[in-house]
C-alpha cells in the first residue's frame, strides 16, 4: 500500500456536504458532494472533490491540506481559479456512482453486502483503502456513532466495524465504461470461489448485476456457477446473453444440465445458441439429448464418460475420476 508522512484514515461521509467557499470572493462554491478517484494502481487514489452547487457539479482538485481544513473546520476554502468542469477520463470514477450505497460482492467473504460509508487514507496523497458495510457506518451517517459506541462499551458490548479491503471487493454495476478495470482484477479472485458460493451470490443480485458479475467470470468458471443456480435465474441470465457468450458457456457446462439450460429458453433462442456452438460433437450430443422428455432417466443422463483398461488399478482409476 502507498505510505506516505502523516497519514489518518477517515471516512467519505466525515467529508460529504461539507460548505465550500471561494478563497478571493469568499462567496458559496456549493458543498462536496463526491471524489474521483483513478483506478490505474490496486488501490484508487483520489484526484480531487466534487463540488454541487444547484444541479451544477464542478471538479476541484483537493489536497491532502484541503481534507484536512474540512475535518478541522467542517468546510472547505477553495481556489476559485482552479474549479473547473466535470470530466471524467477513461481511468477515472465517481466513488459515489460506483460505491456509495450500492450492493458489491465481497470476493473474500463470498456474499453480497451493502457500502454503508468508505474508508480513505489521508496524506500527501489520498487513497481509497476500505470500505465499511457494518451497522457502525450507518450511525456514522447519521450522526449517532459517538453516543452509540459510548453505550455499547457501557453495556461491555463494543461495536467492531466491518471493513473490507479495496483488493478484496467486486463492484456490481452494469455501467461497462469504467468497470472493466475492477472486473478483471476481481475476476480471478471469482474463479476461486466454489460455485455454490457464486451461485448464492447470483440468486442474491438483481438482473443487471448478475449479468455484470457473469461477465467477469471466464467460460468455466461461470458454467460452473450457473449449473449451481435456479432454472429462473439460468433463464434470466441466458436470454440477456449474446449467442456466442451463451455457446461458449454452455460448452463448459455438463451436456445434461446444458440441455436442461436450452429446453428453459425460448426455441429460437435455443437453437440459434446450439448453431453458435463450436464443437460439431458437442451439437450433436445436446441435440440428442435434448429429445428425451423431461422426466425420463434420458434427460438426466450425460454423454461425458471415464474410459480405463483391464489392466489399471482402482488407485489409478479413482486417481481418474478426480482428476475428470
Amino acid at each position: 500500500m502507498p505510505q506516505t508522512n502523516h497519514e489518518e484514515f477517515q471516512f467519505l461521509s466525515c467529508f460529504l456536504g461539507r460548505r465550500a467557499r471561494g478563497r478571493e470572493l469568499h462567496t458559496s462554491m456549493g458543498r462536496v458532494w463526491d471524489v474521483v478517484a483513478s483506478v490505474t494502481e490496486l488501490y484508487p487514489q483520489i484526484k480531487g472533490v466534487v463540488l454541487r452547487h444547484g444541479e451544477t457539479l464542478a471538479f476541484y482538485p483537493a489536497s491532502g491540506a484541503d481534507f484536512s481544513e474540512m475535518l478541522k473546520k467542517k468546510r472547505l476554502t477553495v481556489d476559485e481559479r482552479k474549479i473547473t468542469p466535470l470530466e471524467l477520463g477513461p481511468e477515472d470514477v465517481s466513488i459515489r456512482e460506483l460505491l456509495w450505497d450500492k450492493q458489491i460482492v465481497d470476493v473474500e467473504g463470498a456474499k453480497v453486502v451493502r457500502v454503508n460509508d468508505i474508508q480513505l487514507l489521508i496524506g500527501e496523497r489520498q487513497w481509497i483503502v476500505h470500505v465499511d458495510v457494518g451497522f457502525t457506518g450507518l450511525l456514522r451517517r447519521l450522526g449517532w456513532e459517538t453516543p452509540a459506541r459510548i453505550l455499547a462499551q457501557s453495556l461491555r458490548r463494543p461495536l467492531n466495524d466491518e471493513l473490507i479491503s479495496w483488493k478484496f471487493v467486486q463492484p456490481v454495476s452494469q455501467h461497462s465504461a469504467v468497470d472493466p478495470i475492477r472486473l478483471t482484477v476481481g475476476a480471478r479472485r471469482l474463479a476461486e470461489l466454489h460455485p455454490g458460493e457464486l451461485a448464492d451470490i447470483l440468486e442474491d443480485l438483481d438482473h443487471a448485476e448478475r449479468q455484470a458479475m457473469v461477465a467477469a467470470m471466464d467460460a468455466e468458471t461461470a458454467a460452473e456457477a450457473l449449473e449451481e443456480t435456479d432454472e429462473d435465474v439460468q433463464k434470466s441470465i441466458f436470454e440477456a446473453m449474446n449467442v456466442e457468450r451463451a455457446a461458449d458457456i454452455l460448452e463448459e457446462m455438463e451436456p445434461s444440465k446444458a440441455a436442461d439450460v436450452l429446453a428453459n429458453l425460448d426455441e429460437s433462442a435455443s437453437s440459434e445458441i446450439i448453431r453458435a456452438f463450436e464443437g460439431e460433437e458437442e451439437k450433436a450430443e445436446l441435440q440428442e439429448l435434448m429429445t428425451y422428455s423431461e422426466d425420463t432417466a434420458g434427460s438426466m443422463m450425460t454423454s461425458n464418460f471415464i474410459e480405463m483398461t483391464q489392466h489399471q488399478t482402482v488407485g489409478e482409476a479413482m486417481a481418474a475420476v478426480r482428476e475428470a
